[in-house]
């Protein structure tokens, strides 16, 4: 089972680009959806800050080694990124690049709320 956050865009693209590409049947669920994440040894603030990966017999790899453990699944190049993200010393260079995507994927988030601010009168169009 493949577990996503659904608020965090980095984790829920990978999520949905590699659900598109089992060639097993696989579930791909995000963590909010989950009723009891303790029954698979997990916590929400756990589950909210990266990738996860739990299989049949509830081994959970996190960041990237969920998502190769996803590709895997796959077929096609998708199955030799996923072993490559596996095998050091690729596994080194993924696991730091997943951490820098998601830190400037959420700061990036943060700046853009931020800025936003709440909608002015001029934001708003009116109907014709």
């Amino acid at each position: 089972m493949l577990i996503f956050d659904r608020d965090d865009p980095t984790s829920a693209r990978m999520a949905e680009r590699a659900a598109g590409r089992f060639r097993v049947p696989v579930t791909s669920v995000a963590w909010q959806e989950i009723d009891d994440l303790g029954a698979l040894g997990l916590s929400a603030p756990e589950a909210a800050s990266t990738l996860l990966w739990v299989d049949a017999y509830g081994r959970v790899d996190r960041g990237s080694r969920a998502l190769g453990r996803a590709l895997t699944m796959g077929s096609g190049a998708a199955v030799v990124v996923g072993w490559a993200l596996l095998t050091p010393p690729f596994a080194w260079l993924g696991a730091l690049a997943c951490s820098l995507v998601s830190s400037l994927a959420r700061s990036l988030a943060r700046s853009l709320d931020h800025r936003a601010g709440p909608p002015t009168t001029s934001d708003v169009t009116p109907p014709r």
